[in-house]
């Protein structure tokens, strides 16, 4: 039986392991070290064949030997690959027999049922037999778990959160209206059962922190697509949008009434489930921003503009062309859009940047920061494509030690709140639903950095200026009102932009053999002014 049993001198608290993942361990830190040496060998090789002056055939060796070294690296990191997915299966397996050791399933026995399938709760009786020590399984959980429910009244007009276009579908007609119209007794579901707020922000009130903003709740898995505004990237299609169909945005319903609390980031028929490449997220953090306009910003007001800070006014003017900033502000149809370029201007100074994570890891911290400071203009494409790679290997080290989750979760609640004092003043009333937003997409934005350093490449950010003429390849035209004309035939016509409001990203690639690329990963986002002079 001790056989059975394990080591029954192991001290009591230790973690538990098994051979399987004792050996993988071992294997890891061998070749983690002997990762080490020969990419320290490499580098040193590649710093000797930049600096020091060599024939042809000399250097044809050095090249050949460099190349064996990268491939070497690779089947290494492909072995360590597998190794890590090996301890992550067996320390899994590990957790899970100890949990459903130490919490064994307890089984209810199973209640009457009426031929509807309704739980018949007076012909249950008293339990006999076996049953009578076994407890009655508890009542479940309401559909989404937040705070205080609220109840539906017996009247003929919607709650204002469902008044938004956001839950209004242009395909069904009036039959929102004729199911608020319908008594309550004839409405689909259980009968007195409440009805819960919108699934987007399963939370109920919060308390206002130092910043003005509501403290910060748990993220929700709500998805989101890049392309969701009320007028979609298209080029000219005469379809209405749903921004469109209800107005939302353009001159001739400025004067249209919207509630205090305005509703949250909602799904958009564009959806990324997972972004995997550095273009989808991007797309999505930008799309977020604005999405962030056009859902919290208000309506224009001269009086409540006049309250608007001036350092914030200051910004507006920086963010615009002088005598483009008022006509933004004051438009309805413009006024989150210049928000939006905000947003995304704070967020590439502030967030995407190689040190953005700098206090987690000070060890980290100094490696990042030696291998930034010897890439220059000048650095030849062999060693920098060995200089990205070191940083991107630090990223990897910071990503897979405990605690790093909730230090970027903390880093995205600390500069979400540094954003909110910016935007507040040009918001609706403010409520837990707007700061979940923001906090939601200040991660996104660090997850967008993570990725961003992940890799041997460069990004770059280019902001299309006012007056800047149109270029189809490197913009994407996002005006109140469809173009008639297309991508082509606007930059043929020498149309200039009026506010750049996403930056067109462009990677430049390094490879081994010293190879350089540029791309673009996406077009920057703008509204154009056909007649600008």
């Amino acid at each position: 039986m001790a056989g059975y049993f394990g080591n029954r001198d192991m001290p009591f608290g230790a973690p538990v392991t098994s051979p399987v993942l004792d050996q993988a361990q071992s294997q890891l830190n061998t070749a983690q070290m002997s990762h080490a040496q020969i990419q320290q060998e490499l580098q040193n090789l590649m710093q000797y064949r930049a600096t020091t002056p060599m024939s042809v055939i000399e250097g044809q060796q050095r090249d050949q030997e460099m190349s064996d070294l990268q491939v070497r690296l690779t089947q290494m990191e492909d072995e360590m690959r597998g190794l890590r997915d090996t301890i992550t299966r067996q320390q899994a397996t590990i957790r899970n027999q100890s949990a459903a050791i130490s919490n064994p399933r307890q089984f209810y026995p199973a209640p009457n049922t009426t031929p509807g399938g309704f739980v018949d709760i007076q012909s249950q009786g008293p339990m006999h037999g076996h049953h009578a020590s076994m407890q009655m399984p508890p009542p479940p959980p309401p559909f989404f778990n937040h705070g205080t429910p609220i109840h539906v009244q017996q009247t003929n007009q919607p709650p204002p959160h469902m008044r938004s276009i956001h839950d209004q579908n242009p395909h069904t007609g009036n039959t929102q209206s004729q199911q608020w119209n319908t008594p309550m007794n004839q409405q689909p579901g259980v009968q007195g059962q409440p009805l819960h707020q919108t699934p987007f922000h399963p939370h109920g009130p919060t308390s206002v922190n130092q910043f003005g903003s509501p403290e910060a709740r748990p993220p929700f898995n709500t998805n989101i697509g890049p392309y969701g505004t009320p007028n979609d990237r298209s080029q000219g299609s005469s379809n209405p949008t749903s921004g469109q169909r209800s107005g939302q945005g353009t001159p001739g319903h400025a004067l249209m009434q919207q509630p205090d609390n305005s509703m949250a980031l909602v799904p958009a028929p564009a959806v990324i489930e997972n972004p995997t490449t550095v273009k989808d997220q991007c797309e999505l953090v930008f799309g977020m921003a604005e999405k962030f306009g056009w859902s919290h910003v208000n309506f224009p007001s001269s009086h409540k503009d006049k309250l608007i800070p001036q350092a914030i006014k200051d910004r507006l003017l920086q963010t615009a062309a002088p005598a483009q900033a008022f006509p933004l502000m004051t438009s309805p149809a413009t006024r989150f859009l210049l928000v939006a370029k905000v947003i995304n201007q704070w967020v590439q100074r502030n967030v995407l940047k190689a040190d953005s994570f700098r206090g987690f890891d000070t060890e980290c911290d100094t490696n990042i920061d030696r291998n930034r400071n010897q890439i220059y203009q000048s650095t030849p494409a062999q060693v920098k494509y060995q200089l990205l790679n070191n940083i991107a290997a630090q990223m990897q080290v910071m990503k897979q030690k405990p605690g790093f989750g909730t230090f970027v979760d903390n880093l995205a609640r600390s500069r979400g709140n540094e954003l909110w004092k910016i935007v507040q003043p040009l918001m609706h009333v403010k409520t837990s639903r707007d700061w979940e937003d923001m906090h939601w997409l200040m991660n996104e934005a660090h997850n967008l950095a993570i990725m961003m350093y992940s890799g041997p490449d460069q990004y770059r950010f280019e902001t299309p200026q006012a007056g800047q003429f149109f270029k189809s390849g490197d913009m994407v035209p996002k005006d109140p009102y469809p173009n008639i004309a297309t991508h082509e035939q606007l930059e043929a016509r020498g149309v200039r932009v009026k506010l750049g409001i996403s930056p067109h990203v462009i990677v430049k690639t390094s490879t081994p053999l010293g190879l350089v690329s540029e791309s673009t990963v996406v077009r920057a986002v703008v509204l154009l002014d056909a007649t600008w002079k």
